[in-house]
């Protein structure tokens, strides 16, 4: 998956509604658009998004220098190593996250 159907994805595992698309004050700024808000949603490049679909999601993370691995409740587990210990967790919570939607 690329990292648009990655976040699809992971937003219809959350129950995120939305669409891909530009946020209407940055047009620049393309990306998953959630119903109702007024930014992009990207747990990929943003902290705070990550960790709250873990939270919604009731992930279990565990992070170690230069890998984490981040366990759906379905049992789908995600390891990503790296050098950048905040992308990796990100990408593996993502990658966690995706993976649920396909029993969603």
């Amino acid at each position: 998956m690329d990292d648009r159907q990655l976040l699809e994805a992971a937003a219809r595992a959350a129950g995120i509604e939305g669409q891909w698309g530009h946020e209407s004050y940055i047009e620049r700024h393309e990306g998953f658009i959630p119903t109702g808000w007024l930014r992009r949603w990207n747990p990929l490049t943003d902290d705070g998004d990550a960790l709250k679909l873990a939270v919604m999601l009731r992930m279990a993370v565990s992070i170690h220098e230069g890998h984490c691995v981040a366990c759906a409740q379905l049992g789908e587990m995600c390891t990503e190593t790296g050098s950048d210990t905040a992308a990796v967790t990100r990408r593996a919570i993502v990658r966690a996250a995706a993976s649920m939607a396909k029993g969603v």
